[in-house]
């Protein structure tokens, strides 16, 4: 990433507040021995909410709630999980986080799978059914310019703080 930024001091960078992203964060700090800017935690960036599935697996979701994994599985872009939020919901937060990004100024964004899937269909111009389709890499990188996308080759953070 220090590679593909340059000597820019002139680059933001936004997260999700969950945990999650914080210690990716912290670990993109240390490899490109970054001290400057300040990251801006942004709650718009956060992962889908599953309300009451929140830390369940697929198969004790599909034990204890079968009927409604059958239904999210109908129509994911749609489906709200019980206490939780759709994909269209993230979609909503997602898009007014990208309209609010303005300039020619490099952003860097540490966010979560489906949220980060989300995005980059939003930032491509993809209708839902396009977007439901796209990969939830963990532990990468993707470049988004000129209304393309590319994961960076070479970079990835899983393992490289061992």
């Amino acid at each position: 990433m220090r590679d593909e930024l340059g000597s820019a001091d002139d680059f933001r960078i936004f997260s999700s507040p969950l945990g999650r992203c914080r210690q990716t964060l912290d670990l993109i700090v240390e490899v490109t021995e970054w001290s400057h800017p300040e990251p801006t935690f942004d709650e718009r960036l956060m992962e889908i909410a599953f309300g009451r599935w929140e830390g369940l697996s697929v198969a004790d979701i599909q034990q204890c709630d079968g009927v409604e994994w059958a239904a999210r599985d109908a129509d994911k872009w749609h489906y709200v999980a019980p206490g939780g939020e759709s994909y269209q919901d993230v979609a909503v937060r997602l898009g007014d986080w990208l309209g609010d990004q303005q300039g020619e100024t490099p952003v860097v964004i540490v966010c979560h799978g489906a949220a980060g899937a989300v995005l980059r269909g939003l930032y491509l111009g993809m209708q839902p059914a396009q977007i439901m389709t796209l990969d939830k890499p963990q532990g990468v990188v993707i470049r988004l310019r000129g209304g393309r996308e590319e994961k960076l080759q070479g970079i990835g953070l899983v393992g490289a703080h061992s």
